[in-house]
């Protein structure tokens, strides 16, 4: 049967952790196309890996990982790319990375003052809170509770019909150069990452807080991540 996955989130939100470890779920050929441009028909034009048993196109039982950061939910669906492959697939699964917004900006302002480019902190507050929102056609995974709760990701595992829930994975997604803050230092220890208190860094920061403190933030936080705002802790 194959199978196209829609993934999508927010630059720096642990979609690649999350890509890895749905991979490892996946006894199958698969190809992963990531970071998809919205505007590319041609899967060949995207950053593409191909898994050891992956043969053509025309395999009936290959997985398409398609994986698409900060974009809109409803414009990945209107994608050529996705509408190109779809005829061709039997089953497509759609997830959503969600990071709360105060470490997801934190580590995309530490990565844009580190030089980087493609990690915009001003724009979590105008997309964030539409992936928050993904209606339920998106099955959501939220990367703060499937970082530190086993059950969480058995549960997932469940949701998305994987045959086993796949462990944690040790190793850090070399997509992106790693870690904002680590970059690849905690390689075959990536639980030991404190990703929850990367907000910590910029608690004082004018700049930061400008980005965050925002009411439909600490609401869609509390709510969709459980993680109460930290800036009522920190002021």
């Amino acid at each position: 049967m194959r199978t196209l996955w829609i993934i999508a989130g927010m630059r720096r939100s642990g979609i690649h952790a999350v890509v890895d470890w749905l991979l490892s779920g996946i006894d199958a050929p698969h190809v992963v196309l990531n970071n998809v441009r919205i505007d590319l028909v041609n899967p060949k034009e995207n950053n593409t890996t191909f898994s050891d048993g992956y043969q053509d196109s025309s395999n009936p039982d290959e997985h398409i990982v398609a994986v698409f950061e900060d974009k809109r939910l409803p414009v990945i669906e209107k994608c050529p790319l996705v509408r190109r492959i779809m005829p061709g697939v039997d089953t497509v699964r759609k997830l959503v990375i969600i990071r709360d917004p105060y470490n997801l900006t934190a580590s995309r302002l530490q990565r844009t003052r580190r030089g980087a480019r493609d990690t915009r902190p001003g724009r979590v507050a105008r997309l964030w809170p539409s992936h928050a929102r993904a209606d339920k056609e998106w099955t959501q995974c939220v990367y703060n509770l499937w970082f530190t709760d086993e059950e969480y990701r058995r549960l997932l595992a469940t949701k998305l019909d994987l045959s086993f829930c796949p462990p944690y994975p040790e190793h850090v997604a070399k997509a992106g150069r790693g870690s904002s803050f680590d970059g690849l230092k905690y390689e075959g220890n990536a639980a030991e990452m404190a990703v929850l208190d990367r907000w910590r860094a910029f608690a004082e920061d004018s700049q930061y807080r400008r980005f965050v403190d925002r009411p439909e933030l600490a609401n869609l936080s509390e709510s969709v991540c459980h993680f109460p705002s930290p800036l009522k802790v920190s002021s």
